[in-house]
């Protein structure tokens, strides 16, 4: 009686239909990476070029500022940033 339930009732699909959608999924996994990539190039490139814009700002007012208040300000930028990401580590591990 058990194997009479376990019982496939249905044909399997023929051999074009599987590769046809194992060639879809395949042409959307490419789809996406090419999309990651992009997006992670094009991401890169402002994040540089931000960096590059605001770097002679940065260095000219930690030179014309005080350190204790530039090294207050930076910790206290640190420990918000723990603050804020804090769930997301410890999803990750």
């Amino acid at each position: 009686m058990l194997d009479e339930i376990l019982k496939y009732h249905q044909t399997p699909e023929d051999d074009n239909f599987v590769a046809g959608v194992i060639k879809d999924v395949k042409r959307q996994q490419r789809l996406r990476k090419l999309i990651l990539t992009a997006t992670g190039l094009t991401g890169a490139a402002f994040g540089a070029a931000g960096m590059l814009m605001i770097s002679d700002g940065v260095s000219r007012y930690i030179a014309d500022a005080n350190m204790l208040s530039t090294s207050i300000a930076l910790v206290g930028l640190a420990a918000f940033l723990v603050w804020l990401f804090q769930d997301e580590v410890t999803a990750v591990g």
